[in-house]
């Protein structure tokens, strides 16, 4: 999990947020709402995020994260907005294990048919469609569940406390 962007909202109606940029490429904060999404800024940045109201984040790191609005704060917190990102290394992961996943599974079918023709399963169908048939479901799930996990980034906004040094 990584920590993005940390929010300073204060009690006003329409907080004045400030975004920081902890990853090093740019950060774009978006407002959505039914007409689409509306980049509000670009961290790091200043900008007044009106509560009540979906924002999404997205960048060139990471893919764009799921809709979020920001908690209302008391004075002395915070709203860090932590990010579980997804990349397009886990997308393309996921294609190549479920194309593998796909051969493997034709490969099966081919070798069950060519039993089916045979009249009879024969010891080299067999041998070959077991282990077509494992290969293809010992791929095909992780290619599975590798595919959901990839499609987009997930944002949770938490209240925090600030905290502040006196000297």
């Amino acid at each position: 999990m990584l920590a993005l962007a940390f929010a300073f909202a204060t009690a006003l109606a329409t907080p004045v947020v400030h975004v920081e940029n902890e990853i090093g490429t740019r950060v774009f904060v978006d407002r959505v709402d039914s007409s689409g999404s509306h980049v509000v800024c670009t961290a790091p940045c200043n900008a007044p995020l009106e509560i009540g109201h979906s924002y999404r984040l997205r960048s060139d790191a990471f893919r764009a994260t799921n809709k979020f609005e920001l908690p209302t704060t008391r004075e002395g917190e915070a709203v860090a907005i932590r990010i579980e990102p997804r990349t397009n290394k886990t997308l393309v992961s996921a294609v190549i294990l479920m194309t593998i996943s796909g051969v493997f599974a034709t490969a099966a079918g081919f070798s069950i048919a060519w039993g089916i023709l045979e009249s009879r399963m024969t010891g080299v169908a067999v041998a070959l469609a077991i282990p077509s048939a494992s290969i293809s479901v010992a791929t095909g799930i992780p290619g599975i569940a590798l595919l959901g996990k990839s499609l987009e980034s997930h944002a949770t906004p938490v209240t925090v406390p600030i905290f502040t040094k006196t000297f």
